[in-house]
């Protein structure tokens, strides 16, 4: 009898994570958004005894509010009117955090403030007003 162990799947890509959350945050209905949210708790459940990151946060809580928008997905005009200010202070903050955590891309922005914690899947689904 072979008794062959089934590999384990490969981790979830932070990027994927960051797609899941925004589909998350956009409100599925039914049993697939049920399990879609138990198992964004899951994540934040094991998060405790994942290995943390002992990097600390390079960011203004300023620039941390604007990485939580864009791990939920939200734009730029929609981060400003939110926040309240102009289009161009956003574009000033993004610039400043993507040369910060030295990045080109949004999705990388989001995927090194989870993978660290700086930003739980508590901030992403969190509601604003």
């Amino acid at each position: 009898m072979n008794t062959r162990r089934t590999p384990a799947p490969p981790p979830l890509a932070p990027e994927r994570l960051a797609v899941i959350r925004k589909a998350a945050k956009r409100g599925i209905a039914g049993p697939a958004g049920t399990a879609l949210q138990e198992l964004l708790a899951e994540i934040d459940r094991m998060r405790p005894v994942m290995p943390r990151s002992d990097v600390p946060c390079p960011l203004s809580p300023t620039e941390l509010d604007i990485v939580i928008g864009l791990a939920r997905g939200e734009t730029r005009e929609q981060t400003a009117a939110r926040r309240g200010v102009s289009l161009d202070t956003i574009r000033t903050h993004r610039l400043r955090i993507h040369r910060r955590l030295g990045v080109h891309r949004a999705a990388h922005v989001a995927a090194i403030a989870m993978a660290h914690g700086w930003v739980t899947s508590a901030d992403v689904l969190e509601k604003r007003s």
